[in-house]
């Protein structure tokens, strides 16, 4: 029975794949023992590439859990991993920070501030503890790592440190065999149809110790992945059978996720396009495939091209976050506090970015009988803005937000804070990160105050209209 989604037959997409694995395979070079587990299992193994017989890989992306628990330190922020799952994390990798305009290399004091108001940050479900990991003034940050965030641990797998060392750090020596992990590693699969060292490693250490994997394929439209829908769809498939299937092999019941990075890129000049209709319109395909399989799909960034923070960057992020969201990602990643195609992170647009997963992250709203009168009473001598009826409407039920003016008087009151000023405060508040051997972390320096631009007097324009509109002045 096919099924089809934006206009593309899944169940024809799938068997392609199938064919594909089963003809072309996976190239790859797998250590002596995980080769000759999946020889025992079944699977055609050369020096370079493994091949899946049909039947068989379907029948081992069916013995993958469909739930299973990310164990966070504080257990209560532990999550329950699967298809009807809804988290969002921040920034995993960045090189560089940015302050303002300013762009300079991350310290460690720097990923630590980071990563705790990332912890401090109402919408976020995953902590950002890897940043530390990539800081220039550190050389092993391990337990830092282990230490840096309550939230549950995830890196991705192109750290520099391995796998092992990784695992080692989270003193989860011994396999699991409850379906729950405390480590999760994203492990992206760059070129097409193929497996590097670093999925191999990725792949093997966390089969071993039965911790978490996230099979990613990192999906550029029009270079590695063909321009077409159907196209970029069979090499997502393809890969991510491929690599869930390799999990069951290796350790059967280990908890493991399908995911994607999804760009365009500009056949012209070769730059990516981020937050593209087409490559919104691929994620969307992939994520129906993954529920297909009832495995949980983890969306990574980037999320935005923009060099810097600024208002395209913060417009690009929101907007792809909230189409992941529902699209149906069970977990967004990467894209939250990010900048520059995840070179860089910045701690304002993280606050301004984990608001958004905030709202998204809400409950549904259930409807009532007011939501059905408000309708009927608008049209024609109804509750149009400006008229009588909005106004009185607006008085009995928003005076205490807007006919008291407290929210306008209590800004006022605080010397009329900007965004900058508010981020700061949530820094100065955030209770700071200890480092190993380091006796103090170093606060990010202020920021600059922006001068008033167009934005902002158009948004008071805006704001001031619509008081008029609803009979209030000042």
């Amino acid at each position: 029975m096919s099924e089809d989604h934006l206009g593309v037959d899944l169940s024809a997409i799938e068997a392609a794949a199938e064919d594909l694995l089963a003809e072309f395979g996976i190239a790859c070079h797998l250590p002596p023992v995980a080769a000759d587990k999946c020889g025992k299992a079944g699977l055609v193994v050369t020096a370079d590439r493994v091949r899946f017989p049909v039947p068989l890989v379907m029948e081992l992306l069916a013995g993958a859990p469909v739930r299973f628990t990310h164990v966070a330190r504080d257990k209560q922020r532990s999550l329950k991993v699967s298809a009807s799952m809804a988290a969002f994390g921040p920034a995993m990798i960045a090189n560089h920070i940015w302050h303002g305009p300013v762009r300079r290399v991350m310290t460690a004091a720097d990923a630590a501030q980071f990563v705790a108001v990332a912890n401090d940050a109402p919408g976020l479900d995953y902590g950002a503890s890897s940043l530390g990991l990539l800081a220039s003034d550190g050389t092993s940050r391990l337990t830092a790592f282990l230490h840096a965030s309550n939230r549950p641990l995830i890196v991705p797998s192109r750290m520099p440190f391995h796998a092992r060392d990784l695992i080692a750090a989270t003193r989860e020596g011994a396999a699991r065999d409850d379906r729950s992990c405390r480590l999760l590693i994203v492990a992206g699969i760059e070129s097409a149809l193929t497996l590097d060292d670093t999925f191999v490693e990725a792949l093997t250490e966390t089969a071993e110790h039965a911790q978490g994997l996230v099979v990613s394929p990192t999906l550029l439209i029009g270079a590695n992945a063909p321009a077409t829908l159907e196209g970029a769809l069979v090499r997502f498939t393809a890969e991510a059978m491929a690599g869930v299937a390799l999990t069951q092999v290796l350790c059967p019941g280990q908890p493991v996720a399908v995911g994607a990075m999804v760009t365009e890129v500009s056949m012209r000049n070769g730059l990516p396009i981020v937050g593209s209709a087409n490559s919104l319109q691929v994620l969307g395909a992939a994520i129906a495939m993954a529920r297909r399989w009832n495995l949980a799909f983890y969306a990574c960034g980037p999320a935005t091209n923009s060099k810097g923070v600024d208002a395209l960057g913060t417009a690009e992020t929101s907007r792809w976050l909230t189409a992941a969201h529902y699209l149906g990602a069970n977990a967004i990643l990467g894209a939250i506090g990010a900048v520059d195609l995840d070179d860089g992170v910045s701690i304002d647009k993280l606050t301004v970015d984990a608001e958004v997963a905030a709202v998204l992250g809400k409950p549904r709203m259930r409807v009532d009988d007011n939501a059905a009168t408000e309708l009927l009473n608008a049209g024609p001598g109804g509750y149009f803005l400006g008229t009588e009826a909005a106004k009185e409407l607006a008085h009995q039920q928003a005076l205490p937000q807007l006919a008291s003016n407290s929210l306008f008087e209590s800004w006022a009151a605080a010397s009329h804070p900007e965004l900058n000023h508010a981020i700061a405060a949530i820094i100065a508040r955030t209770a700071p990160v200890a480092l190993p051997n380091e006796t103090a972390i170093l606060s990010a320096p202020p920021l600059d105050r922006r001068p008033t631009n167009l934005a902002d007097l158009a948004s008071t324009i805006y704001s001031r209209s619509i008081r008029d509109a609803f009979g209030f002045g000042g």
